[in-house]
């Protein structure tokens, strides 16, 4: 259900959104607003912006204000407090904040030429003495009030310009986008900005940022993203306007999968109980035991945790069968009951094709109608799709990474067309040589996740070495998936263990 509309701040409203985990200033979670009226000025509009990496502050204060008779700058070399303490200040009293990084960051000359373009005449010193911490020149005409140092708790020097006794509310709406330099995120709210902390550098990530992303663009305000992750300012407008076009939001929040869930899934199929944990009770019944099994997850994880089931739909035969192609498909009807329950009670779920001698592709377009769901993602099982040659139930199969991208492409058409949020495209793999060049495969788009699923089973050496193979040379935007078989391997790992595997999965699934 779409979030209710809603100003963020007093005013024009202005939003920021700033990527987690930040190294400090963690508290900043909305704009000042504290004063209506500043002689810091925000800029009057940005438009859809995404701001360069920059640990010194500067590039933020540049694009987010146009004037301020004061500034706080944190000295090179202090203690992590009080790098927190100069974010909190510059918050308190709408001014912006740079870190002085001192000779080895080569950041003095670009504070102070930012310092002059802003037309700052005092500078709150947070960790320094006044020379040569603080990067301006002798005429420069700045007027330095030193505070927290030697030990002192920083504070605002009472000589020191409030901004709440200038002039002008912020000229302008801004949606200020993640970033990992705790000066920038308190440089965006000093200047008015709401700031939502996203796990994906993604103006998708939450609900909330995507009800803030679709107000600041219908009512003409300015979305900025702090920090390279977002790619480009096309990157960020492409993503920002699918907040307009898809109203739907997956489990958990948002319309972007990973990172930023954790998918813990039964695996099975709806009618063989033989075949994994899934099917070995009524849907309603599975929906629990996911469930319980998702809450155990719970208390070592930072994202939400999402219950969810595996479906097999096509199972891979020792006999040819009536298509020929040694693969059975199941009813979709069969399969819908089971989509329903995990997807009603919150969860999510995946449909599984083991495609013997059929392509990927001509068994996914069989279950088109199940994939127009927004909360059911698609799985490859190369394991089963067999050459010419190899022998059913003997050989272990594989698949050329161009027919995973026809069924990437595909799904990319078919999330377009319907108007859905990005899907789940997941491929299992425990031996390298099940997919062939791999190198070449579709790494995730806008509209398609894509994550590779070490399904081996045995001892946990061997299943570590394994994971560490498979691992080798994927892109790390790649989404990751972990197996727990509950009767093959040995020991099966608990939630907290398989929580610490490096990196932890994305999504584990219990067979």
């Amino acid at each position: 259900m779409p979030l209710s509309r809603r100003k963020f701040l007093l005013g024009a409203g202005a939003v920021a959104l700033a990527a987690v985990p930040l190294t400090a200033c963690a508290g900043e979670d909305s704009g000042s607003g504290a004063h209506p009226a500043r002689r810091a000025r925000p800029v009057a509009g940005t438009g859809v912006t995404v701001v360069a990496d920059d640990p010194s502050g500067v590039a933020t204060s540049a694009v987010v204000f146009a004037t301020a008779e004061t500034a706080v700058v944190v000295a090179a070399g202090v203690a992590r407090r009080h790098l927190e303490a100069g974010c909190s200040l510059a918050r308190d009293h709408g001014v912006p904040v740079f870190a002085d990084n001192g000779p080895a960051g080569d950041s003095g000359a670009a504070v102070t030429a930012e310092l002059e373009r802003l037309g700052v005449s005092e500078v709150v010193l947070v960790g320094g003495t006044g020379t040569p911490a603080v990067p301006t020149t002798p005429d420069s005409g700045i007027t330095v009030h030193p505070t927290g140092v030697d030990g002192a708790e920083p504070a605002w020097p009472d000589a020191a310009s409030d901004s709440a006794a200038g002039d002008g509310d912020p000229s302008g709406t801004a949606l200020a986008v993640a970033t990992s330099s705790p000066v920038s995120v308190a440089t965006a709210a000093a200047a008015g900005f709401t700031v939502h902390r996203l796990h994906a550098a993604d103006p998708r990530s939450t609900d909330e940022s995507v009800e803030a992303t679709r107000e600041e663009l219908d009512g003409g305000g300015n979305v900025v993203a702090l920090g390279n992750a977002f790619g480009t300012d096309a990157d960020l407008r492409r993503r920002a306007e699918l907040t307009r076009t898809v109203d739907e939001r997956l489990p958990g929040g948002g319309q972007v999968l990973f990172p930023g869930r954790r998918i813990i899934a039964l695996y099975g199929h709806a009618a063989e109980p033989l075949l994994g944990v899934m099917g070995e009770q009524p849907p309603q019944d599975a929906v629990a035991r996911a469930r319980d099994l998702a809450a155990r997850y719970e208390p070592v994880s930072d994202v939400p945790v999402i219950p969810a089931f595996e479906i097999i739909v096509t199972v891979a035969a020792e006999e040819p069968g009536p298509s020929g192609g040694y693969s059975y498909y199941s009813d979709p009807a069969q399969v819908t009951p089971w989509i329903d329950a995990i997807v009603d009670a919150g969860g999510y779920a995946v449909i599984d094709i083991q495609p013997g001698r059929e392509t990927l592709l001509q068994q996914a377009q069989h279950y088109a109608d199940l994939l127009k769901n927004p909360s059911v993602g698609l799985a490859l099982d190369p394991e089963w799709r067999l050459g010419p040659e190899d022998q059913p139930m003997a050989d272990i199969g594989h698949v050329d990474a161009s027919e995973i991208n026809d069924v990437a492409a595909w799904l990319e058409d078919l999330v377009v067309a319907e108007r859905l949020p990005q899907k789940l495209l997941m491929v299992h793999q425990f031996q390298l040589q099940m997919i062939r060049n791999r190198d070449s495969m579709v790494t995730g788009t806008d509209h398609v996740s894509v994550a590779v699923h070490c399904d081996g089973h045995g001892t946990q050496d061997i299943k570590s070495e394994t994971w560490n193979i498979v691992r080798q040379g994927l892109d790390p935007t790649v989404a990751l998936g972990w197996k727990n078989f509950i009767d093959e391997d040995e020991p099966m790992l608990s939630p907290e263990q398989t929580a610490a595997i490096d990196p932890t999965p994305d999504i584990v699934s219990y067979q």
